[in-house]
């Protein structure tokens, strides 16, 4: 299964995609997620925050994960970084969130991937 967390968000309030259920029924180990997806830019060095986030009901959420990201591109061409790591997570809803991102026109894009 593969799941878009956070299309396109290129600003930070922060900022999260959708909430995604991810845990089998009855489980009662974590469920390892592969997120992948790359930041872009349209010139110059980009960064941004990426949380990966989980709940028991939908609503409140804890932080499971935090994936820093950064592109050190100078030229004056788009730029993309692409990343992916494993998190583990206990609860059945996932959501991706980004709190921090600059650069010009800086965008995250990030999946979600039962591993």
């Amino acid at each position: 299964m593969e799941v878009s967390l956070a299309n396109g968000i290129t600003t930070a309030t922060p900022t999260y995609g959708p909430s995604v259920g991810v845990q089998v029924f009855g489980s009662t180990e974590p469920i390892v997620v592969d997120v992948f997806g790359k930041l872009t830019g349209t010139s110059g060095a980009t960064s941004a925050t990426l949380i990966i986030q989980e709940s028991v009901d939908g609503t409140t959420y804890t932080t499971a994960a935090t994936i820093g990201l950064s592109s050190t591109s100078t030229a004056a061409v788009p730029s993309s970084k692409p990343f992916a790591v494993q998190v583990k997570v206990r609860k059945p809803y996932v959501r991706a969130g980004v709190t921090a991102i600059s650069g010009t026109t800086a965008t995250v894009y990030a999946n979600l991937r039962m591993a």
